[in-house]
Parts: structure tokens; C-alpha cells; sequence
């Protein structure tokens, strides 16, 4: 029997983080009824925003790459899906590399994440996993100085990754409100060799009366965002051009929203629709997931699903997720 790799277009996985700073790794239903449906066996310990996720399209494997509280970054490998979460591959840097960030690239059979190369300096590297719990990081391309990779997502068709980057705070030249898109074209580029340098390209982002973006997701040709606006406690979803930095209006905002969560985008099913998963926590309330589906052509957000809240000390953050795929 053929084994083909498929979308699971109502399910993510994600890491759920209680009070007590531990994570958990589980596989949540998009849109017929939310919560839980499966979890693995993995935990640990750590400070967010310490998690990262990502699905690779073609192994059908999930990746979480975490800096636990002993400060020695680990990389799950686990089966993806509905039906299974187990962990295949575990991968520890006990070198003193601190690395953030994650994303994948299948036709380069290699991941992506950010060095730390000095106090204000980071550079996004390649990840490539090794026999023996042995990594090898490739410096790739140095991000401007005094600038952060708040969040990423990449275009596998294409080999471009996409970040979105911060100043770093508490410096008398920060500019907190401003943020830029990184777009770095891989597709010339051996990752192993770091040669060909990549070619990168900087778009400041015009928030305007948004607010801030938190989180970034890349879905055939369009970048989607998710962020909030702290003034007023309004989330939102928008899509950012990626050659002028603009945010659209499209129609899907929330009041009384203290909290960001991951933003995960699906298959669109051959529609004009583009579907995708929000979480965001509520101000003296718990988490919320919503089942989002984008128009291209009215260029709208609707709610197909808004599902129950979740509460209580099991979920102090919804932290981090990704698609989930489903071996058939």
C-alpha cells in the first residue's frame, strides 16, 4: 500500500504550557468540537517563549525545539498527525549554542533557526540532524544588529524564509513599535556549505492602527500575521504585503484580548478559501481557539468555528504550533 503524505485540514499540534512552566505537546481538532484529541508522552520544563514548532511536509514528522531551565536547547522529532504523537528522534546541544526559532525546508531536507552569535547579534543558520544526537549549525545569513526574530514561517515551493523582527528593548535607540519582514531566498543556497550567501531583503512593516504583529504565517502566496494592540486589548488577523510592509483589513478583529497565541495555516481545499487556526487568551478569561478561513477573493476573514474557552491552570499558554499531517 502506497503511504502518501496529507494535509489533516482540522488539525494542528501544539505545545500547552500550565502554570507550573511545563509543556505539553498535543494534537487539538480544528474545527468539529476543539480540545484535545491527542497527547505525547514528552514534557519539560521552560520560560516562554522558549518553544518553537514545525511540520515537515515530507517525512510527516513534527519538530519542536525548546530551551528547557538548564539552558541546553532539545529538538523533538515526533510522528504527525491525528492518530499518533510519538516521539521518534530526540537531539540535545550540550556544545553552549543557543539557538531559537525553527522552521523546515523539504527540498533542502534541512531546518532552519537563529544563532545567538553575540549579545545583540543573531544568525539564522541551518539546522541538519546527524547520527548520534549530533547537529550540525550552518551560519547563514547575520540579521541587522539590535534586531530579534519575534517569529517566522517559510514558502517550501519557493525556499523562502520569512521573519518577523523586533528591536531589542531597553536600549536608548530601540523603536519598540517599529518592526520589519526578513525574506531570505534559499533557493540558490547549500545550506551545508553556507556558499552561495543568500540573497535577503528588509520591508519595514506599517502597523498603522493595528497594533502589534505576533506571530507570522506563510500559505502559498500569501503571508498572513496575527497581533494585538495593547492600547485598546483589540487582536487581529491581516495579511502582509511582502513588498511594501502594509497590513490589509480584513475583517477580523476581537476586543478584550490580552494574549497572542500561535496562528496555523491549512490547505485551502482547491477553494478560494484559506483556512488557519488562531488561539488568543480574553482579559479575566481563558483560551480561545477559532477556526479561520480567508477569501481571496472578497479578501475577508470568516469564523467558521469559534470554540470553547480553555481555563484553569492547565493552560497558562497556548505556545507555540503547527499543521498536523496524516499518513494514509
Amino acid at each position: 500500500m502506497l503511504a502518501v503524505n496529507a494535509y489533516m485540514p482540522n488539525y494542528v499540534v501544539v505545545t500547552r504550557q500550565n502554570e507550573d512552566n511545563v509543556g505539553f505537546i498535543e494534537t487539538f481538532n480544528a474545527e468539529s468540537g476543539g480540545g484535545a484529541v491527542l497527547a505525547s508522552n514528552i514534557s519539560f520544563s521552560f520560560k516562554w517563549p522558549y518553544i518553537q514548532m514545525n511540520t515537515n511536509t515530507n517525512t510527516d514528522k513534527v519538530y519542536a525545539l525548546t530551551i528547557p531551565d538548564d539552558n541546553i536547547p532539545r529538538l523533538y522529532e515526533l510522528s504527525s498527525g491525528a492518530y499518533s504523537l510519538t516521539q521518534t528522534g530526540l537531539w540535545t546541544i550540550e556544545d553552549g549554542t543557543i539557538i531559537f526559532d525553527l522552521q523546515s525546508s523539504e527540498q533542502k531536507d534541512t531546518l532552519f533557526g537563529i544563532k545567538v552569535t553575540g549579545q545583540y547579534q543573531r544568525t539564522l543558520s541551518g539546522i541538519q540532524l546527524l547520527e548520534n544526537n549530533e547537529v550540525k549549525i550552518t551560519e547563514l545569513y547575520d540579521l541587522p544588529e539590535y534586531w530579534y526574530v519575534n517569529a517566522s514561517s517559510y514558502n517550501g515551493a519557493a525556499d523562502v524564509y520569512y521573519a518577523l523582527i523586533n528591536n531589542f528593548p531597553g536600549r536608548e535607540e530601540s523603536t519598540l513599535e517599529q518592526q520589519q519582514i526578513l525574506i531570505v531566498d534559499f533557493a540558490d543556497c547549500e545550506v551545508g556549505s553556507a556558499t552561495p550567501k543568500p540573497e535577503a531583503n528588509l520591508v519595514t512593516v506599517k502597523n498603522g492602527n493595528f497594533g502589534q504583529l505576533q506571530f507570522i504565517a506563510y500559505y502559498e502566496r500569501y503571508l498572513f500575521g496575527a497581533g494585538i494592540n495593547l492600547d485598546n486589548n483589540i487582536a487581529f488577523v491581516t495579511v502582509v504585503d511582502q513588498a511594501t510592509g502594509d497590513l490589509a483589513d480584513i475583517n477580523f478583529q476581537k476586543e478584550g484580548i490580552t494574549e497572542v497565541g500561535p496562528l496555523v495555516t491549512h490547505s485551502n481545499h482547491g477553494t478560494t478559501g484559506y483556512h488557519m487556526t488562531l488561539f488568543v487568551k480574553r482579559g479575566g478569561g481563558g483560551w480561545v481557539q477559532y477556526y479561520l478561513t480567508y477569501n481571496s477573493n472578497s479578501q475577508t476573514i470568516n469564523v467558521v468555528q469559534e470554540e470553547r474557552e480553555y481555563q484553569g491552570t492547565e493552560y497558562k499558554y497556548f505556545a507555540a504550533g503547527t499543521v498536523a499531517f496524516n499518513e494514509y
